[in-house]
């Protein structure tokens, strides 16, 4: 995996926590639901598995099977 490769699912990776991030982080489990569902209806689940089985194909390692996507998702 290049330089350019890691740089850009990074940066898919940034754009998706400035929206998991404030809803998250205030630990209300109503919000939480609220963000599951916007991420849902925007198709955002989908993206985090992308990127997630991309790094962990491509040997990077830093997370592995439901890891990714509740890293983000965890109060």
């Amino acid at each position: 995996m290049g330089r350019a490769e890691v740089e850009e699912l990074f940066g898919v990776a940034t754009d998706l926590m400035t929206y998991a991030l404030p809803w998250v982080k205030c630990g209300d489990t109503t919000k939480k639901k609220d963000l599951m569902a916007a991420f849902e209806t925007q198709h955002l689940i989908s993206t985090f598995r992308w990127l997630e089985d991309i790094l962990v194909r491509k040997g990077t390692g830093y997370f592995a099977g439901e890891n990714f996507v509740m890293h983000f998702l965890s109060p």
